[in-house]
């Protein structure tokens, strides 16, 4: 390695870590707004799915739906998961 790749390469990092230091981390507290724009939904149908318990996390603050940002992403995750296909028997 040349000395020259190597100073580009820790320019490359010192930039990686100066934006990884200023970039905010997600609200731990979303939105029913910030929720239909991840699941890219109307509001409306967020809110249903609110008040019907389809989303985990729902907190209230102030009267104010709010979700946890550690439950949803949880949520979202198993959402993707494929669901097991029953095997039928042949005959």
């Amino acid at each position: 390695m040349t000395p020259e790749f190597l100073a580009e390469l820790a320019a490359l990092v010192a930039r990686y870590q100066e934006q990884a230091a200023t970039e905010p981390e997600p609200p731990a507290l979303m939105t029913p707004e910030q929720v239909a724009r991840e699941l890219q939904v109307s509001y409306s149908l967020v809110c249903k799915m609110l008040k019907r318990g389809q989303i985990p996390g729902r907190v209230k603050i102030g009267g104010c739906p709010r979700v946890r940002r550690e439950d949803f992403d949880r949520w979202l995750v198993e959402q993707a998961q494929p669901e097991p296909v029953p095997l039928r028997r042949a005959g």
